[in-house]
């Protein structure tokens, strides 16, 4: 889970592709809800005010709305996906450092802190139980530079088997590339079953998962 992409997925099953969910809407949101805090956080500050009045409880609840929203609604699209194509399992990858993000760069603060990825966490696993799906939350630390298409050890090493070229790409040793959010999903997923990509054939995950993941629209 993430800022620009809220989700990307990869499933076990040959030939089918990853998907990303756009963070950008939830990304607006938090930008809009910035500006107007701070407008009237000055006009609090010029009246001497030390308590938030009743526009500043109205905009945070309004925000709230807008999230959650966009939430139910990419966690329906997840667990109805996952309903469809007989998935039983989702592992998703969290940050333990979420919570202490509130307290970290001002700037970062605007776009990250304001992100409740747990209660996204929340709503797909409460749907997926809903549907007799099993989720499994695992820590996703350092999940972003081991190679998926490597099948790189999920372990310390000195020297790792691919590389993130730019923000949004990974490589691999074979030169093969893949969409970052889509290898670190891949590898969550090993976190948790070692052997979760072994048992497809090569083609398989090479074709799932180098092909431009599919970007699902959330309305």
């Amino acid at each position: 889970m993430g800022v620009n992409n809220l989700v990307a997925g990869l499933t076990t099953i040959p030939g089918e592709k990853g998907f990303l969910i756009n963070g950008r809407p939830i990304k607006a949101v938090n930008q809009w809800f910035n500006k107007r805090r701070a407008k009237l956080q000055s006009i609090y500050d010029k009246q001497g005010l030390t308590t938030w009045g009743r526009k500043m409880f109205q905009l945070q609840l309004e925000r709230m709305c807008k999230i959650t929203n966009y939430f139910h609604k990419a966690s329906r699209k997840i667990v109805d996906y996952c309903s469809e194509k007989n998935i039983d399992t989702i592992v998703i990858g969290y940050n333990p450092r979420w919570k202490q993000e509130v307290i970290m760069g001002k700037k970062n603060n605007q776009t990250f802190v304001f992100i409740p990825f747990k209660s996204l966490i929340d709503k797909i696993t409460y749907k997926a139980e809903e549907k007799g799906i099993k989720v499994l939350p695992t820590e996703e630390s350092y999940t972003s530079v081991y190679s998926f298409l490597d099948n790189e050890e999920i372990a310390f090493h000195l020297h790792y088997a691919g590389k993130r070229i730019h923000r949004g790409l990974f490589i691999s040793t074979r030169g093969l590339k893949i969409n970052a959010d889509i290898n670190s999903a891949g590898n969550i997923g090993r976190k948790v079953f070692p052997t979760l990509f072994s048992v497809m054939s090569n083609y398989g995950i090479v074709w799932g998962a180098v092909v431009h993941p599919v970007r699902w629209k959330i309305s």
